[in-house]
């Protein structure tokens, strides 16, 4: 299934719901119509695709060991976004295996409050580590909070799928976590 507001690089929408793309110099803009919202990726070489865990949208790094996810999740008031914001980071404090976890709040570039998460995940089949970025965005007048949950990995997965630099993984997870307006 292809969640609603889905664009290709081009535009087109990917279902019957409305979906637009701007792409600027390198980075461009994914408008989520239905809810009122845009995230901004770093690069064309980040494309849409299906959210691997049922979330609004998703993104991957052609040829790149990097994955972004967004979810839509309703918070009518402070007290709710906050709520929200300590459960995601008692989530990644508590987890088997995440490490290294740091948390931070503000303000976006746009206003919105933010929580943005950082931690390492070592799993069987990535036993040097998983990055692992998250953020909570609250969009006050929309009455919504927006989740987006980056990953990425610095070795190399095969051939066609490249490791990143550490310090790229936390600059594009910020990037892309904290670009929601």
């Amino acid at each position: 299934m292809v969640p609603l507001g889905w664009a290709n690089e081009s535009g087109e929408s990917l279902t019957n719901q409305p979906a637009t793309v701007e792409k600027a110099s390198t980075a461009w803009n994914y408008k989520l119509v239905d809810y009122g919202f845009s995230i901004t990726l770093p690069d064309s070489d980040w494309v849409a695709r299906p959210s691997s865990i049922h979330g609004v949208a998703g993104f991957l790094k052609k040829g790149f060991a990097m994955r972004t996810d967004i979810f839509v999740v309703p918070c009518e008031s402070v007290a709710s976004f906050q709520g929200l914001a300590e459960r995601v980071k008692n989530e990644m404090n508590s987890a088997k295996g995440i490490s290294g976890t740091h948390h931070e709040n503000g303000k976006t570039e746009s206003g919105h409050q933010y929580q943005f998460s950082i931690g390492t995940e070592k799993t069987e089949s990535a036993p040097e580590g998983v990055y692992l970025g998250q953020s909570v965005v609250w969009i006050e007048n929309k009455n919504i909070a927006v989740r987006t949950c980056f990953q990425g990995e610095s070795l190399n997965r095969s051939a066609s799928i490249q490791g990143v630099d550490p310090k790229e993984l936390e600059k594009s997870a910020r990037f892309i976590c904290l670009s929601v307006k």
